[in-house]
């Protein structure tokens, strides 16, 4: 049995719930500008993350956990 450090059962539930919400806004964020802006929006999400790691709870807008989440699947 291998132990995560988190309860996966209750992490996918979130994730499926985060993707029914992000499936209505599909066919917007697939255009390459708004795609771009998305990419562009969540670096500076992450900067600013990493500038404030303690003294600030920061929560993403949807179109930035969207390519949070993908980033995390493929981090290259």
């Amino acid at each position: 049995t291998i132990e995560l450090s988190v309860n996966i059962d209750t992490t996918a539930r979130e994730l499926i719930q985060l993707l029914e919400k992000a499936s209505k806004f599909q066919e917007q964020w697939q255009e390459p500008p708004v795609l771009k802006q998305m990419i562009t929006r969540y670096y500076r999400f992450m900067r600013l993350k990493a500038s404030h790691p303690t003294n600030i709870l920061l929560i993403p807008t949807m179109d930035i956990e969207i390519v949070w989440q993908s980033h995390l699947l493929l981090p290259e």
